[in-house]
């Protein structure tokens, strides 16, 4: 899907917006090719139909990647296919319906979707469900660049949650890394986050300075 105000280069971003000419600088990719960036378009048409499920799309792509890494690594010997990532999708939705933290509704435009607040139970309850006992979510944190960068360091994916955002309203990202790209003329740096937007299935970027009041839970492995 194809938003207006969406970075895709930040690079490319930071030029246009700054009116200098910028480089690739500092750069964490943790996750590469493991990560996952399914959309909502992939699953609305799931069962009787779904909307408002960001959040659900959010926490599968976040399970996904877990489970891309285990395989990576030798300790599965199945790779999740298309197959098992609409399974996925659906055991995470009900999931959250069950427990009451995710509404499959969009009431008078202002009703549904995900309980920020009780995001943090929504994700211990589908790692249980998905056997993913060595990882672990940490306590929330404010969007700032400290924040991320000490978190993705860490080996962190970061689940956040926008409020408000310009251009993708209130909605939950996975962000995976961050690139620094610096000015050639003023040596300034600006931190991009690397995310998983649910609009588009390849990575899409957002300024780490232009969080506002935005959260985002860490999430690890032990």
């Amino acid at each position: 899907m194809s938003k207006e105000g969406v970075i895709e280069n930040p690079v490319s971003h930071a030029s246009k917006k700054h009116d200098s000419l910028f480089v690739q600088d500092e750069y964490l990719d943790i996750w590469g090719k493991d990560a996952s960036y399914l959309t909502t378009g992939q699953f609305a048409a799931l069962g009787k139909g779904f909307v408002k499920h960001c959040g659900p799309t959010a926490v599968t792509n976040v399970i996904i990647t877990f489970l891309n890494r285990a395989f990576s690594e030798g300790k599965t010997v199945l790779k999740p296919d298309d197959e098992f990532i609409r399974e996925a999708f659906l055991k995470v939705s009900d999931t959250g319906r069950r427990k009451g933290i995710y509404w499959n509704t969009d009431f008078l435009k202002m009703f549904g979707g995900t309980f920020d607040t009780f995001t943090k139970v929504f994700l211990k309850s589908c790692f249980k469900e998905f056997g993913l006992d060595d990882v672990k979510t940490l306590v929330r944190r404010r969007a700032t660049e400290k924040n991320f960068k000490k978190c993705l360091e860490s080996g962190s994916i970061c689940y956040l949650q926008l409020r408000f955002d310009k251009p993708y309203g209130s909605h939950h990202v996975v962000c995976y890394g961050y690139s620094y790209v610096r000015d050639e003329e003023t040596g300034r740096r600006y931190m991009y986050l690397k995310i998983a937007d649910g609009w588009s299935t390849v990575p899409r970027y957002m300024e780490a300075s232009d969080m506002m009041l935005n959260m985002f839970i860490p999430v690890i492995r032990n």
